[in-house]
């Protein structure tokens, strides 16, 4: 019979909180990037159920500080998007060479910048 009454039905998948939560920042020192910590109240469910110390996800995962650093990289390197084509040939101001004032205004459009290279 395969008229899908017994069919087996996958659990619907779900993304943590922590996850959906997490966010490229700029680090305190304003040199690169920083992962934004997760909201206090979910940093504190997680803690209850578990036995011993918990490292909280996204921080649990190693390919987190992978992406930090080649999104790093990227801001350092000036990286945009021209049409089809990634350019690190651009007439702006290098990022380490910019004050931390001014890296902090401009943090969000190189991210955006960076972020899409990758894409």
């Amino acid at each position: 019979d395969d008229g899908g009454g017994g069919a087996d039905v996958s659990p619907p998948c779900v993304i943590p909180p922590t996850w959906l939560h997490a966010g490229f920042t700029l680090s305190s020192c304003s040199s690169g990037l920083a992962l934004a910590e997760p909201p206090k109240e979910e940093l504190a469910r997680i803690r209850q159920g578990g036995a011993g110390p918990v490292t909280v996800p996204p921080y649990h995962c190693g390919a987190v500080t992978a992406l930090l650093s080649l999104v790093t990289a990227l801001l350092y390197s000036g990286a945009s998007t021209q049409g089809c084509d990634v350019n690190c040939n651009s007439a702006r101001v290098p990022f380490l060479e910019l004050k931390p004032e001014e890296r902090a205004r401009e943090f969000d459009s190189r991210l955006a910048d960076a972020l899409s290279s990758i894409l």
